[in-house]
């Protein structure tokens, strides 16, 4: 075993960033990951399949896997997955590990297969098997404001704007095509009916071209194709995540739950508007895009803090179902204008 990691260990990594989350982590890790390439050009990115395609602008090898704690695939063929994943970690020997998510589960598969230097929190437990965390007030800032901490723990230069891609893509002169999503995850749900109406009147006196983007789990669009077609909405049939990128990208705006597309929307700095019903408005939110507008209700419900456990169904949907005409109305014209600005300073 030892002529085998001095084999593989010959050029270790410098770093080895271990994420194996969501796709919203993956995009709010951008700037770390820009950080460590300006200082390594050998270090490791370890993510879901999604990360190839979140990362390809940067120059670090990637290792696609997602941990059964974040996915809840805890199958015999994943935790086989993820004992291979444990050895090519243990092989590699990484001069330095960083731990994003403060997941003592994550510590520990880490700490057993490479007990150097493992950087990261300890939220959930598991400070005693770090060698370096961050300075924390013990609050749940946001996933953005973890990462910048965790860079500067580092001693590199934290930059939010680097959080943007090399390239730009915007269309000539056109009708403005606006991508719209209306299911968030499995505990947030969907945006409730009501909401979603009002919002599709107001948009649908504005020449723009509508386009949903459906997708395998959309509580929304299976519920409420009918709605859709009454407003002569584009309906995008579901793609997998190269193809869903692609045209997102290329999209003048986004309008959607608080849901990955709103992060992908910050690395091309597409115009975006996010509803928000929960404590994710605050902790989960995009960072690093000038076009980013949120939508939150201004009642203070009792369920916030459950941190999201709760708001789901008729808790949810009460939650947003007090935006007002007037709200939506005045944060489409920010929106519409957002879209225009946007133009006019990467002009294609």
């Amino acid at each position: 075993m030892a002529i085998l990691i001095r084999l593989f260990s010959k050029n270790r990594p410098d770093y080895l960033i271990a994420d194996g989350f969501l796709i919203g982590d993956c995009v709010l890790l951008r700037p770390l990951c820009k950080a460590i390439e300006a200082k390594s050009s050998n270090s490791y990115y370890m993510g879901g399949t999604h990360s190839k395609f979140l990362l390809e602008d940067i120059q670090l090898k990637i290792i696609e896997n997602q941990f059964p704690w974040a996915t809840y695939n805890y199958s015999y063929k994943n935790l086989c997955k993820q004992l291979k994943v444990w050895f090519k970690i243990f092989l590699l020997q990484p001069h330095t590990i960083i731990e994003t998510r403060g997941d003592l589960r994550s510590i520990l598969f880490l700490y057993m297969a490479c007990p150097k230097k493992l950087v990261g929190y300890s939220f959930t437990g598991g400070k005693t098997f770090l060698d370096v965390e961050p300075e924390d007030d013990g609050k749940i800032d946001s996933l953005g404001k973890h990462v910048e901490r965790l860079t500067i723990a580092l001693g590199l230069e934290y930059v939010s704007e680097s959080i943007r891609h090399k390239q730009i893509f915007i269309k000539p002169k056109r009708i403005p095509e606006i991508g719209l999503s209306f299911s968030g995850s499995q505990v947030l749900k969907t945006m409730p009916f009501q909401v979603a109406k009002k919002l599709l009147e107001i948009l649908s006196d504005i020449p723009l071209k509508l386009s949903y983007l459906s997708f395998k789990k959309d509580f929304f669009f299976k519920a409420n194709q009918e709605l859709l077609k009454g407003f002569n909405i584009n309906i995008v049939p579901e793609k997998n995540f190269q193809g869903y990128l692609d045209i997102l990208k290329t999209l003048d705006g986004y309008i959607g739950m608080d849901s990955s597309g709103g992060h992908i929307c910050s690395i091309y700095q597409v115009p975006c508007m996010i509803f928000f019903g929960t404590f994710s408005a605050e902790y989960a939110q995009p960072i690093g895009n000038p076009y980013f507008i949120p939508i939150e209700t201004n009642k203070d419900y009792f369920c916030r803090p459950c941190n999201g456990s709760n708001c789901h169904n008729i808790k949810y949907q009460s939650c947003l179902n007090d935006i007002s005409q007037i709200v939506l109305e005045e944060k489409i014209q920010d929106f519409i204008k957002m879209i225009n600005d946007r133009k006019s300073y990467y002009k294609p």
